[in-house]
């Protein structure tokens, strides 16, 4: 990874997705509940696709961080190729990866969405060796 970009993803302010994962656990069910649109309840307007995109990152990161037994930080920086950074220590060393998130979306949105056409179209990210997808 080159050196201006370790030094952007350094200036980042990185949070803990446990603790955003359990203050959106508490609101959850309360959102579920209400007579909210079914695209505000999913967070799939245009003006929450932040909030659904950073639920998505910490819960990536959170899980990841399990599997790996390492605390993952995350920071919202969509740019470039990516849609926020995550970052942890290993053996002493600060460790960044940009991640651009993916998903099939639900079938109430786009029935005839599979998950081949969205692994065929990671092929426009061939310029990106550091980008976890």
């Amino acid at each position: 990874m080159k050196s201006v970009r370790i030094r952007k993803f350094a200036s980042l302010e990185y949070g803990n997705p446990r603790g955003f994962l359990i203050k959106l656990g508490q609101l959850e069910p309360k959102i579920a509940a209400s007579k909210l649109p079914r695209k505000v309840r999913t967070l799939r307007t245009n003006d929450l696709k932040p909030w659904r995109e950073c639920r998505e990152a910490a819960l990536f990161c959170h899980f990841v961080g399990e599997r790996f037994k390492t605390q993952i930080l995350m920071a919202r920086d969509e740019a470039e190729d990516y849609d926020f950074v995550a970052t942890w220590e290993r053996d002493g060393k600060r460790i960044y990866s940009p991640i651009q998130l993916k998903e099939v979306v639900p079938e109430y949105l786009n029935p005839q969405a599979v998950l081949a056409d969205v692994i065929g179209a990671l092929s426009k990210y061939t310029d990106s060796s550091d980008l976890t997808v």
